[in-house]
């Protein structure tokens, strides 16, 4: 069983990556951060960092020929995988997104669709922003569309390779994960709502209900629960914001044998003075029930911007720690417990922001270090680590994006980083990745293409230089 899903916990994605290039740009405006070099750089020695994509051929996905974005991607097995995400309907004005989901099965990725049954609910501008797979066929997706009465949330179910008609949502649901096929958990919120949580059983979804406790975080309304991860049935973790005035607080929330617990504020998080008015949860991420790690950002006057990581151990959420050198933590994979990686943005002596790695290791999160090859192989400015996914060894691939419209990808082997290598014809938009045990990786990118159709590149990490 693989461990580390990606799932893109945003009902609007763009809107996301826009608010981490504010957080990238203002570490530039502030002046560099140190970042240590370590084995990282080591790793690098004698290659050639602009290389072909070392997994494979990649594969384009035939749409609309309208410009799409991937939002999430889960695999249940090699060659078994579903991706998301939204066409923009340049035919229309103004153009509203339109989600979609694409099915690979027994190694072959089929055409993408749109989600079944929003039409007959008269809800158009759809974005599909999570999927999550625990079996061949067997998936569950969410995401959200605008209809006549404003925003609404939908989930939809795969079972035996077919995909049903969405179910509505008190709103946008801005993430899924599934601890074993038929049951699930989703998450999400509105503006003049609670943050609310639904399950499945046995294939079943069940009522949305508000989070406990958050209303009293809250202050009534507009809390959202951003981010879900399930290990076992029953048993989940999830983290979202609440308004506090003109910005928001992160808070974290457990689910134990099947039953939700109160929200609490991040322990922490209000001795960082945070000014913060974008997301400040980003990622989280769990090896097993009541052990986790959830990462976020936070911003004090003047314009220093900062990042946090906040582990779970046991059931209990400990206080939150500042990681130094680092600008914006992005993405989060745990595949042991106290064991994870994360991708994060980092301002360099140079003057501009690299990608660079965070590791946690029986408890301890280490020093940042450069993702080793990126500043050669990608020369548009800012770089944006945006996903991460590791197996349960510990062999991980990463991704992201940068400002001169390319997409990149780095994989670690063995413990060792290797140089990071180009997607061909990427636009900059998204990179997404998840890996299996078994060593195998599928990473799903926007590429720009006389027909500005996504693209999926699928290969094994394995073998690789030692």
């Amino acid at each position: 069983m693989w461990l580390s899903e990606t799932i893109r916990p945003v009902s609007v994605v763009r809107a996301s990556y826009l608010k981490r290039w504010i957080v990238a740009v203002g570490v530039l405006a502030i002046g560099s951060l140190s970042v240590t070099s370590g084995t990282m750089a080591a790793s690098a020695r004698a290659s050639n960092p602009v290389r072909a994509l070392p997994w494979g051929r990649e594969i384009q996905i035939a749409g609309r020929g309208n410009p799409g974005v991937f939002t999430s991607l889960s695999c249940a097995a090699r060659g078994s995988c579903t991706a998301v995400g939204y066409w923009s309907l340049i035919h229309q004005f103004p153009a509203p997104p339109e989600g979609f989901i694409v099915d690979e099965t027994r190694g072959k990725w089929g055409t993408p669709f749109v989600v079944p049954g929003l039409d007959a609910n008269q809800l158009v501008g759809s974005s599909v922003t999570s999927v999550s797979c625990r079996a061949p066929g067997t998936c569950a997706a969410g995401g959200s569309a605008s209809s006549p009465h404003g925003p609404d949330g939908f989930l939809v179910n795969e079972k035996g390779g077919v995909w049903g008609d969405a179910q509505l949502e008190p709103g946008p649901v801005e993430a899924v994960s599934c601890a074993t096929p038929g049951n699930c958990t989703a998450v999400g919120g509105q503006t003049d709502a609670q943050g609310f949580v639904v399950d499945e059983t046995n294939g079943v979804w069940g009522t949305a209900q508000d989070v406990p406790g958050l209303a009293t975080l809250s202050g009534g309304s507009g809390s959202y629960v951003d981010l879900v991860s399930c290990t076992a049935i029953g048993d989940c973790s999830a983290a979202g914001r609440f308004p506090e005035g003109h910005v928001f607080g992160g808070f974290v929330v457990d689910e134990s044998h099947g039953v939700w617990g109160n929200a609490e504020e991040v322990p922490g998080f209000s001795s960082l003075h945070s000014i913060y008015a974008g997301l400040p949860m980003s990622a989280l991420s769990c090896a097993g029930p009541g052990d986790c790690a959830a990462i976020g950002n936070y911003e004090t006057y003047p314009d220093h911007f900062g990042a946090f990581v906040v582990d779970e151990s046991g059931g209990i959420w400990r206080v939150a720690k500042m990681i130094p050198g680092v600008g914006a933590l992005n993405a989060v994979s745990c595949w042991a417990v106290a064991r994870c990686d994360a991708v994060a943005t980092a301002g360099l002596p140079s003057g501009v922001s690299s990608g660079v790695v965070v590791e946690e290791r029986a408890g301890r999160w280490g020093h940042a270090h450069q993702i080793p090859g990126l500043l050669a192989l990608v020369r548009g400015g800012s770089i944006l680590p945006t996903t991460i996914s590791c197996d349960s060894t510990g062999d991980c691939a990463a991704g992201g994006v940068d400002g001169g419209s390319a997409n990149f990808i780095v994989d670690k082997v063995g413990g060792v980083w290797h140089d990071a290598a180009i997607v061909r014809n990427g636009d900059g938009q998204s990179t997404i990745v998840t890996c299996l045990a078994g060593d195998h990786c599928v990473v799903a990118t926007d590429a720009y293409k006389p027909v500005e159709t996504g693209e999926v590149a699928s290969g094994p990490i394995l073998p690789r230089p030692r």
